[in-house]
């Protein structure tokens, strides 16, 4: 099964919204699709970041079928980094579905 752009937005909208609710980083209900999430006013930390990649790798992984790894080489070597927002991250994800 594939996900479509608007899908998969909001499948990191919910994951972020779960992983901020835990650490009562922000208010999981500002999260929306241009809301910072790593790096100068982001709604997440180092820890945050990295459990919010697991649950939406996972989610992509319940969904589709598709094991997919975001937090990779090329991710990490971008000059504009893929973590710096919500819709970032979607075009990140969706470029390598």
């Amino acid at each position: 099964m594939e996900v479509n752009k608007q899908q998969l937005t909001e499948i990191i909208i919910l994951s972020t919204q779960k992983v901020i609710s835990e650490t009562n980083a922000a208010d999981p209900a500002t999260v929306i699709f241009n809301t910072p999430l790593y790096g100068k006013g982001g709604v997440l930390d180092s820890l945050g970041l990295v459990q919010l990649i697991a649950d939406v790798e996972e989610e992509i992984y319940q969904q589709t079928g598709n094991q997919i790894t975001i937090a990779d080489e090329k991710a990490m070597s971008m000059r504009i980094s893929p973590f710096r927002s919500v819709s970032s991250l979607s075009d990140y994800i969706y470029s390598i579905l």
